[in-house]
């Protein structure tokens, strides 16, 4: 029986040892942040020539919000501090083992570090930043800010929809200079594993740093904590919805001349693949950064393609219109009479010349525009009557015509697929590397 009463005595003395109650707590915190021990205005070390060093380190978690056009960005994390405040020590031993405690908010001394909130990406995101604070018994305070934080940006909208933009967002604290205060990077590189996705932006990399500036109005120098990372847009979305689409519809009205102007399917047919280019265009305006400062190649390649397109449709009333006139009213240009009349005698197989044996019932129109019918086998070649009108110069100007857009379109599509494919293969590296 002894032994069972010693076993019992001995456990309640192992428990009283390795607990405390909340009464032990309490005269901690009480004998920590008595007014006459701790004043959280004062700088807490006890040689006051001696600078406070602070430790930090960021972590990002999100990408809230990137504004192009008010070149800022948003960012959600963590913000890391820690530092040894001497005054809050205490012997672990005297209050039951006690190691550490979560101090009163507002009631001890913290390093008066600013954000750089000078741009407005955040919006109503933007709050006070959720602190958690624990204090050790050497005095090390360990303080967790979490919140979302404003970053301005550096942006570059020429190469859009592959381009990539350069963010860093800062902490000041510009009440101590450098011999008081000093700051000390925990991490250059800081965790990205904890990163969450961006459907519309990757994240390729962080790095931190610590620089020195000028405190406000004086010429002491001060520390700030710099966290700098690039960003790139996911094109994907943009070139299946609009860049691929856009392509086709201008290819479409390429083929505008291929129409008989003869036929009431010319302008219909112009006149719709113009407004799908209208339509494609303006849709594409949506997704394009609005910026003055640098105009995006896109912006570049939509202006052309509008140009074709109404181009096109300008054409095709005008050949319309020109392939009812007669040589009467209206002259054929020499150049072009000439080329039509040694393309038909070269090549009178052409389908896509009219000559003089496809008009019905033989007409033939002179130089004073009197029409009439003739015998084939009697016509005189060299004589007075033309076998080439109007409605063949327009097919002849359609060929003309095809070939020069085609051209354009070729040398746009070219240029247009050597930059893409650099910067594919680019932003692919950037994103590996990341």
């Amino acid at each position: 029986m002894d032994i069972q009463y010693t076993v019992i005595i001995i456990l309640i003395g192992i428990m009283g040892c390795c607990c405390h109650s909340y009464n032990d707590e309490r005269l901690l915190i009480n004998y920590l942040f008595s007014d006459n021990r701790y004043n959280k205005n004062v700088r807490p070390v006890l040689n006051s020539s001696l600078p406070t060093v602070v430790n930090m380190s960021y972590n990002m978690y999100l990408l809230s919000q990137m504004n192009v056009a008010d070149e800022s960005a948003c960012v959600y994390g963590m913000v890391k501090m820690s530092w040894n405040d001497e005054m809050l020590a205490w012997n672990s031993s005297h209050y039951s083992g006690i190691k550490n405690v979560i101090p009163p908010s507002g009631l001890y001394w913290k390093p008066n570090i600013v954000f750089d909130y000078r741009v407005l990406a955040c919006g109503d995101l933007r709050s006070s930043l959720t602190e958690r604070i624990t204090l050790e018994s050497d005095g090390t305070i360990n303080a967790f800010f979490y919140g979302y934080i404003g970053a301005p940006c550096t942006v570059d909208v020429k190469l859009f929809p592959f381009d990539s933009h350069t963010c860093a967002y800062r902490f000041f604290d510009m009440s101590y200079d450098t011999t008081t205060f000093i700051i000390q990077l925990q991490d250059e590189l800081p965790n990205m594993k904890m990163l969450y996705l961006n459907q519309e932006w990757n994240i390729l990399d962080i790095v931190s740093s610590l620089k020195q500036t000028h405190i406000l109005g004086t010429a002491l120098m001060t520390y700030y904590y710099e966290c700098t990372f690039r960003v790139s847009r996911r094109p994907g979305f943009i070139l299946l919805h609009n860049v691929i689409p856009a392509g086709f519809v201008i290819l479409l009205s390429l083929f505008v001349p291929f129409i008989p102007p003869d036929t009431g399917e010319r302008l219909s047919y112009a006149i719709t693949t113009y407004l799908a280019t209208v339509f494609m265009t303006v849709s594409f305006y949506d997704n394009i950064p609005n910026s003055s400062l640098c105009i995006t190649l896109m912006s570049y390649n939509l202006v052309t393609y509008y140009a074709i397109s109404s181009l096109s449709l300008i054409w095709s009333i005008g050949i319309v219109c020109l392939s009812k006139q007669t040589t009467k009213q209206m002259k054929i240009p020499k150049c072009i009479s000439i080329r039509l009349e040694n393309r038909t005698g070269n090549n009178s197989s052409d389908p896509n010349m009219k000559s003089f044996d496809d008009r019905p019932e033989n007409t033939f129109v002179n130089e004073e525009g009197n029409t009439g019918t003739v015998d084939i086998d009697k016509v005189d070649y060299n004589s007075d009557v033309s076998r080439i009108g109007w409605y063949e110069a327009s097919r002849y100007l359609d060929k003309l015509f095809f070939t020069f857009t085609l051209i354009c379109y070729l040398c746009l599509l070219g240029m247009n697929a050597i930059v893409f494919t650099n910067n594919s293969l680019n932003h692919c590296q950037s994103v590996l590397e990341a």
